[in-house]
């Protein structure tokens, strides 16, 4: 099993396997899966060549504010050096989520897999500073606690994550070759970041 909850209860789930995405301890094996870690080379969508270190700075540098801004009114550039914006709620789905599951993908794999079969057994509890699982709800930061446990189980926004395949397997029974029909989960990549100089993104 897979929960979330924020950093003031971290301490509660002694009996859990406990996942802080807020702390900035680059020798933590789960900070890895944190948008602030610096794995370096993250890609920047509809932005040749250019990299930042981490999904946040990358989020950080496409956000357009100023001092009195509110997030239902910042506006977020398509690329580095495009003029053109999607608004808060739209980058969430356009940028920040697929960007998040692009550097789960290919710099915390194994990681996640790990977990996959951890929480089959164990409960992982991620912890975040925010538990706001609405996407649309801007008034809130969204918590990667909650990405990340919908990667890990393969639903919403990453529904295509884990999917679900049947294979056939014939065995003997008596004389007779039986069919047997099983049921099996496959973990798949499913994110891809355009970073070709474009002006329309399309993931």
């Amino acid at each position: 099993m897979v929960q979330i909850d924020t950093i003031s209860n971290k301490f509660k789930y002694s009996n859990s396997v406990v996942i802080d995405l807020t702390t900035r301890d680059v020798t933590y094996i789960y900070a890895k899966l944190s948008p602030y870690y610096p794995h370096g080379n993250i890609p920047i969508p509809n932005t040749p060549k250019e990299v930042f270190r981490s999904v946040n700075e990358v989020w950080q540098e496409l956000c357009i504010k100023d001092s009195k801004s509110e997030p239902r009114k910042l506006k977020i550039k398509k690329g580095l050096h495009i003029n053109e914006y999607w608004s808060y709620a739209e980058a969430r789905k356009k940028i920040l989520i697929p960007l998040y599951s692009w550097m789960l993908e290919n710099n915390a794999w194994d990681i996640i897999n790990d977990l996959r079969e951890l929480s089959k057994k164990s409960t992982v509890t991620i912890i975040d500073k925010s538990v706001n699982c609405n996407i649309d709800n801007i008034n809130e930061p969204l918590s990667f606690a909650f990405l990340l446990k919908a990667y890990i189980e393969g639903t919403h926004p990453y529904e295509e994550a884990i999917k679900e395949v049947v294979e056939n397997r014939t065995v003997m029974k008596g004389r007779k070759d039986i069919c047997i029909k099983k049921k099996k989960f496959v973990y798949q990549k499913i994110a891809h970041i355009y970073t070709e100089a474009q002006r329309i993104l399309d993931y």
